[in-house]
């Protein structure tokens, strides 16, 4: 699952990522939940970030991104 998305940076204003979001075969869905890689790309210095999500497995990307921009304030 692959999308474009805004992101709130604090001081440096409105920033634009595109984020993927891996679901990980190994890890099973247990008790309704999936744990996934999400991988955070600066389109034009190509930087990369990455979370580890443990997520309720209806869960939209934009809630996941939403929820790792304020993990990082």
């Amino acid at each position: 699952m692959r999308r474009r998305a805004a992101f709130t940076g604090g001081a440096h204003g409105l920033r634009e990522y595109a984020w993927t979001l891996l679901p990980l075969l190994d890890r099973e869905a247990t008790d309704g939940f999936t744990v996934s890689l999400l991988i955070r790309r600066h389109p034009t210095t190509g930087e990369r970030a990455y979370y580890l999500v443990h997520a309720p497995l209806d869960t939209l990307l934009a809630e996941i991104v939403r929820a790792a921009g304020a993990a990082g304030r």
